[in-house]
């Protein structure tokens, strides 16, 4: 139930169409979060702080992420950085 919340609730984790999306809020008292999961056969490994999202693709699998709404490709064995995302 508390991973749940964290990932769904902090993170905004959803699956739409198909894709998997973030709308992250950082809670003032806190610095960062993180958490791994799997996602289409891609292990994911997703931190956010004060600064932003980043997400790391441990796997060749290549995805297409929505982070508040913009969509980013993450190749395969690849990482992306979003810097600057509202996140309250």
């Amino acid at each position: 139930g508390t991973w749940m919340s964290v990932v769904e609730g902090f993170a905004g984790m959803r699956v739409r169409e198909g894709k998997l999306h973030f709308s992250p809020f950082l809670p003032k008292q806190w610095k960062a979060f993180s958490f791994t999961i799997g996602f289409r056969g891609a292990t994911l490994k997703i931190n956010i702080t004060e600064n932003g999202i980043n997400i790391k693709n441990n796997n060749a699998v290549d995805l297409e992420i929505g982070i508040k709404s913009q969509y980013h490709k993450l190749a395969g064995n690849a990482e992306i950085a979003v810097n600057n995302v509202e996140l309250v």
